[in-house]
């Protein structure tokens, strides 16, 4: 309002413009107010000057103010950074409106950053466990990717080698000194230490529970002896885990991220349209196709239900007759899961070798099983393992190419026909 003086009183009650955090809700507020002082249109739009010494040119001027000091007094935190862009204090509402639009902190870019800082600068002495550590590396990644685009391979494994540095100083020597690093290698390395590491801490805490398992049977009466299992790696009266965890610690592989499983041999024969002349990872990426298929009940051990995966067509040599194989099949696919990621094992075994017998398929099997990490619902019979493990089994099978493919999250067509997974 107007005093005596002719002196324009402006009152407001515009919260402070902090940035992208609060200007949905400032910019309402902010437009309120000036449409109750009949001055938006000098924000909206660069109202032209009319002739000096008119009342129309007064008017102008006083209501161009109140738009103007409306803004300033709502962004005066900010005037440092509008200056340092390059914005003019001129005096017009217009033009400070676009220089806010243009230039107001974007509470995006400060979260990139923070992440950014976050993964160069981190420890992965900040998690209890590797497993921990790398879920945070991989989701850091994920989320600075989907805000500003990929970087460069070589970028990301310099990144998560500095991560791990303090932690793992022989792994983040070995890839610094003597390789140029890439993201999957580390990865790989990250994850089967992480697993390595996981084992001891069960080894110790199965070692706990036996302890307390003994010393509270010693003071009641012995129970009935009931059938044990009989274990196949050492033929004794006990589980194959119990085997590895308590009847023989000495014989567990420490530096193999497979210590809790049983020795096994692949077969020598491999499928050669899988290993070799394989094409580039873009052809396979390409020929990956997206399934839906109604699951039968004795697929899912009663419950029926829908199946999403992701498949890639396996070449298969023609005229097979195996122990796996009764009949020449006419496609084979590597299968994931959609709802985790998890790759068909008992799919790759297969793919990679169909000359097998049923024997070599089953002791296998058993050893995929074993891990602590393997799924226990073993969806249309097979057996399923998470992707970092996927990975390390692909290259001892020597088809980690078809794998990489497999597991890459680009987007896929979905087919509009459904069939069943082999």
């Amino acid at each position: 309002m107007a005093d005596s003086n002719n002196y324009c009183i402006v009152s407001s009650i515009i919260p402070k413009l902090k940035g992208e955090s609060n200007w949905s809700s400032w910019i309402v507020l902010m437009g309120a107010t000036l449409r109750a002082h009949k001055v938006k249109k000098y924000v909206d739009s660069d109202v032209a000057e009319p002739a000096e010494g008119t009342p129309a040119h007064t008017s102008w001027e006083a209501d161009r103010d109140v738009a103007y000091n409306l803004l300033i007094f709502s962004c005066d935190t900010l005037i440092d950074k509008l200056l340092n862009a390059g914005w003019q204090d001129d005096g017009n509402p217009y033009t400070l409106m676009k220089a806010l639009e243009k230039y107001v902190s974007k509470v995006s870019e400060n979260a990139v950053g923070a992440l950014v800082d976050e993964f160069a600068k981190g420890n992965a002495h900040d998690h209890k466990t590797l497993h921990d550590a790398l879920k945070r590396a991989r989701y850091l990644r994920a989320c600075i990717t989907s805000v500003c685009g990929e970087n460069s391979d070589h970028f990301w494994a310099i990144l998560l080698l500095n991560y791990f540095k303090v932690r793992l100083p022989d792994t983040y020597r070995h890839y610094i000194n003597n390789k140029k690093p890439a993201w999957s290698d580390v990865v790989e390395t990250i994850y089967t230490l992480a697993q390595a590491e996981e084992h001891k801490t069960g080894l110790a805490s199965c070692r706990k529970t036996v302890s307390t398992t003994l010393n509270t049977s010693s003071s009641t009466t012995p129970a009935k002896k009931e059938d044990h299992e009989v274990c196949f790696h050492c033929k004794k009266d006990h589980t194959v885990a119990k085997c590895w965890t308590a009847a023989h610690p000495e014989l567990i592989p420490h530096d193999n991220p497979s210590a809790t499983a049983p020795e096994r041999r692949l077969p020598a024969k491999r499928n050669p349209l899988m290993v070799e002349d394989v094409p580039s990872h873009n052809e396979l990426v390409s020929r990956r196709g997206f399934k839906r298929t109604q699951l039968l009940s004795h697929l899912t051990k009663g419950q029926g239900g829908v199946f999403e995966y992701v498949h890639l067509h396996a070449p298969m040599p023609k005229g097979i007759f195996s122990g796996i194989f009764k009949s020449s099949p006419n496609h084979y696919f590597l299968l994931r899961r959609s709802h985790d990621d998890f790759v068909s094992a008992s799919g790759m075994f297969k793919a990679t070798f169909p000359y097998a017998e049923a024997s070599e398929e089953d002791a296998e099997r058993k050893y995929m099983k074993s891990f602590a990490t393997t799924s226990p619902e073993e969806t249309v019979g097979s057996v399923w393992i998470p992707p970092e493990h996927a990975l390390t089994l692909a290259k001892e099978y020597g088809i980690a190419p078809w794998i990489r493919a497999l597991l890459n999250p680009a987007n896929i067509v979905v087919s509009s026909s459904p069939e069943e997974p082999s």
